[in-house]
């Protein structure tokens, strides 16, 4: 593929493509975060929603990958397990002992309301959390709490509410917290980041508009470890809709495996493929050496391969600073490739043809 002609330094032309302004969100994720922490912590649940033996989120996409990120944070110190949903489908276990919490950004997502449905009829304790719509509306018509945030934009840009909000329902009652310290240190990193990467910043002088040129033209390949799988997941899904490419996510250390192997076909793949790993110094020790060995692989076999490291003492704020760094890589990436990076067309007529059955 022959080089973007794009200058990522024009910003009035890059604004001109995105006219549901998905850069602004992305800008403005530090009010985001400090809002979703003001209403975090002042959410208040019945008593009886505390001592639950299982945790379920149930929630499509860019209302699911705080569930995702929410179980990762919690693995290694809370005692209740956190299980995600994606899908009409409930797990046979899910009853009394379980609190369930829906999650959806618009209210209407159907695979959601679905579950939500089936959780009630199995006595579980709900909690919605929504910006409005039928989810909105079916839990106020129960009596089952609802945690309300703001909408206006596309779901996958509000993940500052889909993650922060479920951390105070689970700290409200009791299961899981985050440190006063980690809460600032992330808030100095999202800061930071946001001044580093912005759209006022030169490409000379800019890693997410420098790491969104190196990834043009590429099958993106994001691989993570322990709390970054999820992120490696964001990174995929955003490349999916902001970038508008092809993308997929592996997890290490089972990455060590069996993807390591599949490096020699098609022949001339290693010229579409750029494989980026998301490293923490949070990692296990066998994992950091893991990460330098698959590297020389990857290397050996001529597979372009970005190495990034996340910042922060505390695995929250590693988290989400490399969740952030690639909302900026990959709004960049769509304005190389010429795309709207808020347009969702496909997503869209798979709804409108759903609807018609």
């Amino acid at each position: 593929m022959a080089a973007s002609v794009v200058n990522l330094d024009d910003e009035l032309a890059l604004r001109s493509m995105d006219p549901q302004d998905m850069l602004g969100w992305v800008e403005r994720f530090s009010e985001q975060y400090a809002d979703a922490w003001a209403r975090a912590d002042v959410i208040s649940l019945p008593n009886d929603y505390r001592g639950k033996g299982n945790i379920v989120i149930v929630g499509m996409g860019g209302s699911a990958i705080g569930g995702d990120m929410l179980a990762a944070l919690m693995a290694p110190e809370a005692s209740v397990p956190v299980t995600v949903v994606r899908g009409y489908d409930l797990p046979a276990w899910v009853d009394e002992d379980t609190l369930v919490i829906a999650s959806s950004y618009s209210g209407n997502t159907e695979e959601t309301l679905t579950t939500f449905a089936e959780a009630q009829r199995r006595n579980a304790a709900l909690v919605a959390l929504t910006t409005n719509g039928k989810l909105a509306r079916e839990a106020e018509g129960r009596d089952v709490p609802v945690v309300y945030f703001p909408g206006g934009g596309q779901p996958r840009a509000a993940l500052g509410y889909s993650l922060i909000l479920l951390l105070g329902i689970v700290e409200s009652l009791g299961y899981f917290r985050i440190s006063p310290e980690a809460r600032a240190e992330a808030a100095q990193i999202i800061d930071e980041f946001a001044k580093a990467y912005g759209i006022d910043v030169p490409e000379a002088e800019n890693p997410a508009k420098q790491y969104a040129r190196l990834v043009y033209g590429h099958i993106p390949f994001v691989l993570g470890a322990g709390h970054l799988i999820p992120v490696a997941r964001r990174w995929k899904t955003q490349f999916n809709e902001n970038s508008k490419v092809w993308a997929a996510y592996d997890e290490m250390p089972e990455l060590n495996h069996n993807l390591v192997v599949g490096t020699r076909a098609p022949e001339g793949f290693d010229k579409h493929v750029l494989v980026i790993s998301l490293e923490s110094p949070s990692d296990h020790p066998r994992v950091k050496a893991r990460w330098d060995i698959t590297a020389r692989i990857f290397e050996k076999a001529g597979i372009p391969h970005l190495r990034l490291h996340a910042p922060g003492e505390d695995r929250f704020t590693q988290m989400l600073a490399l969740t952030y760094l690639g909302d900026w890589v990959t709004v960049y990436l769509a304005f190389l490739n010429g795309q709207d990076p808020s347009e969702i067309d496909n997503i869209n007529f798979l709804k409108q043809e759903l609807s018609k059955l």
